[in-house]
């Protein structure tokens, strides 16, 4: 009808990687979904195999994985595929959701409600949501704009594997640490006046550096999260 649609490839781990190794195939995708494999908290693949007729209600069971394992499953795709959207589908804790998130992931959904009787007009909160709200209510009041040009960054390193950054280089830098340690973030390549500032991942607040904290663009700064729960340090030019 002459309108411009967007393709996603949503298939079984070998069905996806053979389409994405054809050069031609694979640009007639725009988005990739991960939701029929992922990797146990262990590291072992659980991706059934094409063609065998496999229900959409196997994948289910994708709670036995864990944010590390889902950074590490959607990182990969995003270094891979950086033009195309990247979507998955699990009930995914707070910590999965930033682990999504830092990976470099488009959208998540956390399950399809069958439909009710609810105005569809009118925006209802899902339900089993309130985890995520905070996470939720941060991007839309704050970087709703510039989180699309945003990407993964390897800048920061601390104490446990569980250090992520996103962030749009010279000008906006998200950090999250899932373990709440102390966190190294590269800033060498950055120039001008920057904030920074902590925000808690479970209610959304917004706390201060303080002043033992190192915090100078232009080096490797060296920074201590308020606990040891988890935390994010939103960094930014102004």
């Amino acid at each position: 009808n002459g309108r411009s649609v967007k393709l996603a490839l949503s298939a079984t781990r070998d069905v996806t990687e053979e389409i994405l190794a054809d050069t031609i195939l694979r640009d007639r995708f725009q988005v990739i979904d991960l939701r029929y494999w992922w990797f146990n908290t262990d590291g072992s693949l659980v991706a059934p195999m094409g063609g065998q007729n496999i229900p959409g209600r196997y994948r289910g069971q994708i709670n036995s994985t864990s944010p590390e394992q889902i950074y590490a499953q959607v990182r990969r795709y995003r270094n891979s595929y950086p033009d195309k959207a990247i979507i998955h589908e699990y009930e995914a804790s707070a910590q999965g959701t930033w682990a999504f998130l830092m990976a470099g992931g488009s959208m998540l959904v956390r399950r399809l409600e069958y439909f009710d009787s609810s105005d569809p007009k009118r925006y209802t909160q899902p339900p089993d949501t309130d985890d995520i709200k905070p996470l939720y209510d941060f991007i839309n009041t704050h970087l709703a704009a510039s989180l699309p040009l945003m990407k993964p960054l390897d800048l920061v390193s601390g104490d446990s594997p569980s250090c992520w950054c996103i962030g749009q280089p010279g000008t906006n830098y998200l950090c999250y640490s899932m373990q709440g340690d102390k966190l190294k973030i590269d800033l060498r390549d950055c120039k001008g006046r920057f904030e920074a500032t902590w925000v808690n991942p479970r209610n959304g607040n917004f706390i201060p550096l303080t002043s033992a904290d190192i915090f100078e663009v232009g080096e490797i700064c060296s920074v201590n999260t308020p606990d040891n729960m988890d935390w994010a340090l939103w960094i930014r030019a102004v």
